[in-house]
C-alpha cells in the first residue's frame, strides 16, 4: 500500500443553489472586511480583505470540476493505488 502525498476532496454531489448560497456567504463575508475596515478606517483591514478576495477568486478558478464519470474514475483509480 502506497501512502498518497497530496490530499483529495471529491464533492460527487453539489446543488446548484447550495453552491450559490455558498458563494454569497463567502462574497458577503470578504466585502464585510473591507467594509468594516473603511469604516473603522483601518487600512490594513481593508488591504487583508482585497488580499483575501484575489485568493478567493484565484482558488475559485483553478478548482478542477468533474463529470459524474470523470469523478467514479478518479476514485477508482485512488482505490486501486492507494488502498
Amino acid at each position: 500500500m502506497k501512502i498518497p502525498t497530496k490530499v483529495e476532496y471529491i464533492i460527487i454531489y453539489e446543488s446548484t443553489l447550495g453552491s450559490i448560497i455558498q458563494d454569497t456567504y463567502t462574497f458577503s463575508c470578504l466585502i464585510g472586511s473591507i467594509g468594516v475596515g473603511y469604516f473603522l478606517g483601518s487600512s490594513a483591514l481593508q488591504w487583508i480583505g482585497g488580499f483575501m478576495f484575489i485568493a478567493w477568486i484565484a482558488n475559485k478558478n483553478f478548482i478542477p470540476h468533474l463529470t459524474i464519470d470523470q469523478a467514479r474514475k478518479r476514485l477508482d483509480y485512488i482505490e486501486s493505488h492507494y488502498l
